[in-house]
């Protein structure tokens, strides 16, 4: 039962982070961009930030009844990924997110890893703390990149 809990609360909690980021991505009418001077730089974080959405929704898709805790490696790694590229591409500007993001991730390893001693709470914790982060991402790149 506790494995079973444990798939349901990273994919709900995954999905509310998609429904989220896709949300705040679409409906912005601001033109400036953050990490560039044409809209260029602007098209490439909004493709990083749909991108580091899909990771979050694969995240969400993991069966770790049938997987394991390990299965969840791979959209980690995935998420860091677009995450760098995203930064790449923003600049500056978005670094207070993005690290808030790179914490959330860390502690989200760290209670994968502890699961044992942890329990599934200390997993359920770190990745509502991910949800949150990749939130306050999302929306802040919808402030000032994705007009649409």
């Amino acid at each position: 039962m506790r494995a079973a809990h444990r798939s349901g609360v990273l994919g709900l909690a995954a999905l509310l982070a998609l429904a989220t980021i896709t949300a705040s991505c679409g409906d912005d009418t601001d033109d400036s961009t953050s990490g560039s001077d044409d809209g260029e730089g602007a098209a490439a974080t909004c493709d990083e930030l749909d991108a580091l959405s899909e990771d979050v929704e694969a995240l969400g898709d993991v069966n770790v009844i049938e997987n394991g805790t390990s299965a969840l490696e791979e959209p980690l790694d995935a998420i860091r990924d677009d995450l760098d590229a995203l930064s790449d591409d923003a600049g500056d500007e978005l670094e207070p997110e993005v690290d808030a993001v790179r914490t959330s991730l860390d502690d989200l390893e760290t209670a994968i890893a502890d699961v044992d001693s942890g329990g599934v709470s200390g997993v359920a914790t770190a990745v509502e703390a991910v949800v949150g982060a990749v939130s306050d991402l999302g929306t802040e790149i919808s402030e000032t990149d994705c007009p649409n």
